[in-house]
């Protein structure tokens, strides 16, 4: 297992099959597809009935920054879920204080807000949302 959480986006798959990008794009939580040919297989790679498919796992700090947007979005909506919130209902949300969520939400926090529909999100000791 290579320990990367779904939400978190990656840079790149490369196939050297003609496949649907902007679906694979969506579905597989990349941001590029590219097209390669055997020479270029790398580490992690997979090959099924001639089709080749090479994912580039290495997180860069966009990436990371983008993945702990997507976590945070992911978990406030969670909570108001929990908390018996419909969406058109305006929370306040809290997060937890881990270095890289703080950094995605100083990066994202106007994308965060509106996704959620928060007034305001603060730093605390974990995921929490309040009805205001």
């Amino acid at each position: 297992t290579v320990g990367i959480g779904i939400k978190q986006p990656l840079g790149l798959l490369g196939t050297n099959s003609d496949i649907y990008t902007d679906l694979v794009v969506d579905e597989v939580n990349v941001r590029e597809v590219v097209s390669l040919s055997e020479d270029q297989v790398g580490e992690f790679w997979v090959e099924s009935e001639n089709k080749l498919i090479r994912l580039n796992i290495e997180i860069t700090p966009d990436l990371a920054l983008e993945g702990g947007k997507r976590l945070i979005i992911s978990s406030l909506q969670k909570k108001r879920k929990k908390a018996g919130l419909y969406l058109k209902e305006k929370i306040n949300g809290v997060v937890p204080s881990e270095e890289i969520i703080k950094e995605a939400l100083q990066k994202y926090g106007e994308e965060i807000k509106e996704a959620v529909n928060a007034e305001n999100i603060s730093v605390g000791d974990s995921y929490a949302v309040e009805k205001i």
